[in-house]
């Protein structure tokens, strides 16, 4: 059976529904092999922004707002997009907010000016992860803009990065993994041990709930906007998405705490 980007997920049970999550990040290479680079970050966009919607909602009810890096950085990805500007022109940026994710999300030793900008960029960066998960693949995305255009990258021992040609489709993959396992939590899917067998009987429960089903229909909705937007229509799907959440409004606060 050959999985698509674009099949109906709702349809898909058992080992089926498992290996089209499994294969996601495959089907976005399938999908998006005859496209520009433009048309990848495009789908990396929209993807993130329903993403970033939902927690801006979640921390909108607890009176918190998201922090200022996140806003900068995705008004750097889309001028680029538009032809507003250049990765040259956030080079230095790009290089230290990758630094900056790496040392918060596995210890990397950053250099005393690093930390200097983790300080002072990054001194309303919450602590419960999911406004470090958007960083993160902003950041990513950032600097593979950056290699992409044949900037300097500070970070020789990430060959994947440094051979960069196209713009990747790795934390979208995270991003779905990331919201099969809250939606464990969310549905109130049985889940009596963290024993391997027990969570993968979870995921599969999971996969066929209406939730998980209704996010993954948004993801194919993005990445199928972004195979067909021409560069008219990136302000508008800019609006249109960043004010589209990835879930119900009622799981926004819970995704925080998962």
């Amino acid at each position: 059976m050959k999985y698509t980007l674009d099949m109906d997920f709702s349809a898909l049970e058992g080992a089926k529904a498992v290996n089209w999550v499994n294969r996601f990040r495959d089907m976005l290479e399938d999908a998006f092999s005859g496209s520009s680079n433009h048309a990848r970050l495009l789908a990396n966009l929209l993807m993130l922004e329903q993403f970033t919607c939902t927690v801006r909602q979640g921390m909108a009810s607890t009176g918190m707002g998201l922090p200022a890096a996140i806003g900068q950085s995705f008004a750097l990805l889309w001028n680029t997009l538009e032809g507003k500007n250049t990765p040259v022109e956030y080079e230095d940026l790009a290089n230290n907010l990758w630094a900056c994710t790496l040392h918060y999300n596995v210890g990397e030793e950053i250099t005393d000016a690093q930390e200097e900008f983790y300080r002072e960029a990054l001194q309303d960066m919450g602590h419960a992860g999911k406004d470090w998960m958007i960083l993160t693949w902003l950041s990513m995305l950032l600097l593979e803009q950056v290699v992409i255009a044949g900037g300097r990258l500070d970070f020789e021992e990430y060959g994947e990065l440094e051979d960069c040609k196209q713009v990747s489709f790795v934390e979208a993959e995270n991003m779905l993994n990331t919201l099969a396992d809250a939606c464990i939590d969310l549905t109130g899917t049985p889940f009596p041990s963290s024993f391997a067998k027990d969570y993968l009987k979870a995921l599969d429960m999971v996969y066929q709930t209406p939730l998980f089903r209704q996010i993954v229909r948004q993801i194919q909705d993005a990445a199928k906007a972004a195979l067909t937007a021409a560069p008219a229509d990136y302000p508008a799907l800019r609006e249109e998405y960043r004010n589209r959440p990835i879930l119900p409004d009622e799981f926004a606060e819970a995704l925080l705490h998962f």
